[in-house]
């Protein structure tokens, strides 16, 4: 497999990446952390102490004693990853982004200097929200994906823990998604649009051979890669060992790109995926998605 994609066509003109902490004169990172980056004090570096992913440490278990946290154990990344399984062996920079668990960072693996994206998992509020299958399910599915070494896939590089992190260190995408693109350019040239899709197009079918829905595709969830490619992200919604002619009734997604069926709550196939693509297209070439009332979706001209 090429380091990158031989080109389908001509790849888009890329804007700019977002400031995220990175000197484009001299290709390192600026390792400044932003104000309230780190959620507490006990968030930062020095006390993100790392310990085995597989076995708990004496530590840890006399002072949880709890079967929640022991199932956070174990989660290891990869087999054949060539990535440290430490934070020791990276340097951290700026935030890239937030969501329910915690956080994303720019990362730079020490040795090879080597850009990724760190995303720090909080098991206190893992085990809260009693998440913890969810989290091992993205965990197992992006180890699939990224076994498949597709182009229009994000990769998994390694996973490990300390006593009240989870982190998977993955694959840094510093072109922005798609919903930046959109706010910084308006509506895509339908050339544009017509590319940006054959890489959802590709990333999707590959997505689906392996017996995977998606069921969050959306802007925010297509980033582009250092080449201008797209790659599609994120996996927390999606469900594995889904093939073709299963049904499934979880209702689940961002309501504007959700199929009929799901918001009728009706059984639904891998095809939300594709109909969810159709909403993403619309997007890019009109800029404009609203949501009805009725829990109907409408896109409005």
């Amino acid at each position: 497999m090429p380091d990158h994609p031989v080109p389908l066509m001509d790849s888009p003109e890329v804007i700019e990446p977002p400031d995220v902490g990175m000197s484009h004169t001299v290709g390192q990172m600026i390792l400044e952390q932003e104000e309230g980056g780190f959620e507490s004090e006990e968030d930062t570096v020095a006390n993100f102490t790392v310990t085995s992913f597989s076995v708990p440490s004496a530590c840890e278990e006399a002072s949880n004693g709890s079967e929640s946290v022991t199932e956070l154990l174990g989660a290891e990344g990869p087999s054949d990853s060539a990535m440290p399984r430490s934070l020791e062996n990276f340097n951290l920079g700026k935030v890239l982004g937030e969501g329910t668990f915690g956080k994303v960072f720019l990362a730079e693996y020490k040795d090879t200097k080597q850009l990724c994206a760190i995303k720090t998992l909080k098991k206190e509020r893992i085990i809260a929200k009693n998440d913890i299958k969810s989290v091992f399910k993205e965990k197992r599915i992006l180890q699939k994906v990224t076994s498949a070494e597709h182009p229009f896939l994000v990769s998994l590089y390694a996973t490990f823990q300390s006593e009240n992190h989870l982190f998977f260190v993955m694959e840094y995408l510093p072109g922005g998604d798609l919903c930046h693109l959109l706010e910084h350019q308006g509506a895509f040239e339908e050339s544009k649009a017509m590319f940006y899709t054959a890489c959802i197009v590709l990333g999707l079918e590959e997505l689906h051979r392996n017996n995977i829905v998606h069921r969050d595709l959306k802007l925010e969830n297509l980033m582009v890669d250092v080449h201008g490619y797209l790659k599609i992200v994120d996996f927390g919604l999606s469900k594995d060992g889904f093939r073709y002619g299963d049904r499934s009734k979880t209702r689940c997604g961002t309501n504007c790109y959700m199929a009929p069926e799901i918001i009728d709550e009706m059984a639904y196939s891998r095809a939300v995926d594709w109909w969810a693509l159709g909403v993403v297209f619309y997007v890019m070439i009109m800029f404009q998605v609203s949501i009805m009332p009725r829990n109907q979706l409408s896109l409005s001209l």
